[in-house]
């Protein structure tokens, strides 16, 4: 196959580095002494060959060069020209595919009401992912405006033949500085963790759709490192009504981060898979997170913060809720503070009333209507 300008992917796409990147994760040797800086030309103990591509992508033969480059590669390889396309591609960029696969769909086309509701649905789907990672809550009842904006580091790509596929682009930025940060601190950047989160709630729904954990523990934390309500509801905008479809998802991390190459099928969507996301969005938004409360304890702890150069006065109470003993922080001022001191001294109890926020992990009351002694 013979690939040109009007391919899947347009050589925009594909750099000298990105190449020479998928070469090193794939064993190839470059020769650091060969003259020509023009060039660049690699040796392979494993295939007992030698390759070369031009140094530059702007270069007016690069393109014809990775033509013949890429073909050699497939030979060597065994393996799909287009597959190794995406990967060279991926050096750099994490990707998400989406097939779908529909009566509608099999030549490439789709219904332009469903094709909008799918453009809506992976918007919100990655919208919803990073505001998860931000602030990780079963329902997000306003995106952040960062939230907003970082949506637009991913790109659409082009579709290919033959089902209809999205394929979505976030390139890695700063690549020096984020090598450097995810070996030492192994902090990843925050459009790998999107796609993470994206690949863990399609875990997660596929394992209940196939009925290997109950949709009942799913959503009694999965949130945090998975689905949300939004991003099941944003899934769901690839369900076409009156119509029966498969959707594919397909991930693709940048190799520059995993120092792996290669992609990971991670579910396929059906009926089942929509059941399961119109519930955990149910469940998630019948549920009460945020309660108005009277509670009796003691003060377990006190801390002064400093944030953004305003002092917080912090303190943690522990109370009997829903039969349970619970440990909740809450945020005082400064006559509050006092008087939670002296409580704490003496280990007497006192009443607080306020606004509880259950959404996370750790409790706290986020608004304060009194604090008082017993």
């Amino acid at each position: 196959m013979r690939l040109n300008s009007q391919s899947h992917f347009n050589f925009e796409d594909v750099t000298a580095v990105s190449v020479e990147k998928y070469l090193s994760l794939k064993g190839w040797k470059r020769d650091t002494e060969f003259r020509n800086e023009n060039l660049m030309v690699f040796d392979s103990e494993f295939f007992g060959a030698r390759i070369a591509i031009p140094s530059s992508e702007k270069f007016d033969d690069f393109e014809s060069s990775f033509t013949n480059f890429l073909e050699t590669i497939a030979l060597l390889e065994e393996r799909n020209e287009k597959e190794i396309l995406k990967e060279i591609i991926a050096s750099y960029n994490n990707m998400i595919e989406i097939r779908v696969v529909s009566d509608f769909s099999k030549n490439g086309k789709l219904p332009l009401s469903y094709a909008a509701d799918c453009m809506k649905g992976l918007k919100d789907l990655i919208l919803y992912s990073t505001c998860a990672e931000e602030n990780p809550q079963p329902v997000c009842y306003r995106p952040s405006d960062r939230s907003k904006k970082f949506v637009d580091k991913f790109k659409l790509g082009q579709t290919e033949k033959g089902s209809f596929i999205f394929n979505i682009e976030a390139q890695v930025e700063n690549i020096k500085n984020i090598q450097m940060v995810i070996s030492e601190y192994e902090i990843k950047p925050l459009e790998y963790r999107v796609i993470q989160r994206l690949e863990k709630a399609l875990e997660q729904i596929d394992r209940v759709a196939i009925a290997e954990e109950k949709i009942s523990n799913l959503t009694e934390d999965g949130y945090l490192h998975g689905a949300t309500a939004n991003m099941c509801e944003a899934l769901l905008k690839l369900k076409p009504e009156n119509e029966q479809v498969k959707i594919f998802a397909t991930i693709r991390y940048a190799s520059t981060i995993t120092k792996v190459v290669g992609k990971k099928d991670c579910a396929i969507l059906d009926s089942k898979h929509f059941w399961v996301m119109d519930e955990i969005s149910k469940i998630y938004r019948d549920k009460t997170f945020f309660q108005d409360v009277i509670l009796t304890g003691i003060v377990t702890s006190l801390a002064k913060k400093e944030h953004d150069h305003i002092i917080k006065n912090t303190i943690h109470f522990t109370t009997m809720f829903d039969k349970r003993y619970r440990s909740i922080s809450i945020s005082l001022s400064d006559e509050d503070y006092r008087l939670a001191c002296d409580t704490h001294r003496d280990g007497v109890e006192v009443q607080i009333s306020g606004e509880l926020d259950m959404s996370k992990n750790k409790w706290n009351i986020t608004k304060v209507y009194y604090f008082k002694l017993v």
